[in-house]
């Protein structure tokens, strides 16, 4: 078994693509550049796919997996696609078929795995915290409780 250093920083562009080269990281969960996703395709076409594979390939680091387009980390009340978790037909037959799309064109591009956040209260953090160098680091605090 191999242990592999990557990201899934957006965008895959050439400029993110020389940041992680130079930094070591030669596996990324990719992408697409300007996607047409609209109201009627959640979903990376073939084309769309193999330009990303084709850029991360140009920079020596391997295109490993895409995000779906349709699940984001976002609360079920506010996601734009949320049909899949709330059983909403017929929108919820048609976003199963965008990731059978999905499964499909990631085979024909050769990117061997997708990643999706399915979840309900999207991701529960507090303000940031500061951290070493100027960076920030994204916090949970519990909140305190009164006695």
């Amino acid at each position: 078994m191999h242990m592999h250093v990557g990201t899934q920083r957006r965008p895959t562009d050439r400029e993110t693509l020389e940041f992680c080269k130079r930094h070591g990281v030669d596996h990324v969960c990719g992408y697409p550049l300007d996607p047409n996703l609209n109201d009627t395709r959640q979903y990376w076409t073939l084309d769309e796919l193999e330009r990303t594979r084709d850029l991360c390939e140009q920079h020596g680091i391997s295109l490993d997996m895409v995000t779906v387009p349709l699940l984001w980390s976002r609360s079920v009340d506010i996601a734009r696609f949320s049909a899949i978790m709330l059983a909403d037909d017929p929108e919820r037959d048609r976003d199963i078929e965008h990731i059978q799309d999905m499964i499909r064109h990631c085979a024909r591009a050769g990117v061997p795995a997708f990643k999706y956040n399915m979840n309900l209260l999207g991701v529960l953090r507090t303000e940031p915290t500061p951290g070493r160098g100027g960076s920030r680091y994204s916090t949970w605090t519990k909140p305190a409780t009164a006695d």
